[in-house]
């Protein structure tokens, strides 16, 4: 996770970006629970500014947000 982070961090952009947040997108896809992305969300949220990193942005939200069992951890809306 500390990897991402760092990923998402950094000053590189354009495609080191883009796969750290399809990495995030495919986490939460592959049921990774939601607790344990929480700390990437607000990074992910920056990534919406950028062009070339938006559509995987809106992807890993999307994934994270659908999360079957977000709602057990009430970890966005409570």
């Amino acid at each position: 996770m500390w990897l991402l982070q760092s990923l998402l961090n950094t000053s590189l952009v354009g495609k080191v970006h883009e796969q750290a947040l399809k990495s995030v997108a495919s986490w939460a896809d592959f049921g990774l629970e939601p607790e344990l992305l929480e700390p990437l969300v607000e990074q992910v949220f920056q990534a919406l500014h950028k062009q070339d990193t938006f559509d995987a942005a809106v992807d890993a939200l999307v994934k994270i947000f659908s999360h079957p069992e977000l709602d057990r951890y009430g970890l966005y809306w409570d």
